[in-house]
């Protein structure tokens, strides 16, 4: 201790601050009630997007992935079956997939004018992040080219009016739904995408 250090002999260096441990169960896992709540709070939020009260039905068909696009919305209101629904979200959804994948990882760019800047190619997992990509670089771009051009062959088989309908659907979705009811446009598009999926089904 130096002659200038006025703090005495019982002076005490503090310890850094710890972080609070995390809540536990009884079964001791950690606790997960502020993920559940976070989750409760988007549902009711997509139900009243949705323009619907908080129902049994309400609550389940609001914890579809499809309820998170305006265009899976446009769906549950005009069709509501949810196995209908599930075949033509599936569909948009790969071709959707198929899509970004083929700007960022074959050519490294966004279709979105508001991020036209070189984007990070995605990682070595799918999208559920559960399957590891060992395939070398060129591979994987080969093999996202193919599937790209698989689904290219799919949607020229439609009219122009349906191409320019779904890629509308796909680059601007929120013209597709406003005060809780299908626009026009997303009345379009949902006729769109039910002979797109014709179109997959019969090419498969």
């Amino acid at each position: 201790m130096g002659k200038g250090d006025k703090r005495g002999k019982n002076h005490k260096p503090r310890l850094p601050a710890i972080n609070p441990a995390p809540r536990r169960t009884r079964s001791g896992r950690i606790s997960r009630a502020g993920d559940t709540v976070a989750a409760h709070t988007a549902i009711d939020a997509r139900i009243r997007h949705f323009g619907g009260n908080r129902t049994r039905d309400s609550l389940k068909a609001a914890t579809g992935p499809h309820m998170g696009h305006p265009l899976g919305m446009v769906a549950e209101r005009e069709i509501g079956t949810p196995q209908e629904v599930n075949r033509l979200w599936t569909v948009f959804r790969e071709w959707c997939s198929a899509e970004y994948k083929y700007r960022a990882i074959y050519l490294g760019l966004s279709e979105f004018a508001k991020c036209s800047a070189i984007m990070t190619a995605p990682d070595r997992t799918d999208s559920e992040g559960s399957t590891y990509d060992n395939r070398s670089e060129d591979d994987r771009a080969h093999g996202v080219k193919s599937m790209w051009a698989a689904w290219q062959k799919h949607i020229k088989a439609l009219s122009r009016q349906d191409q320019i309908a779904l890629r509308a659907a796909r680059l601007t979705p929120d013209v597709l739904w406003s005060d809780a009811k299908p626009t026009r446009r997303g009345h379009r598009a949902l006729s769109a995408l039910r002979r797109f999926a014709r179109v997959v089904e019969d090419g498969k």
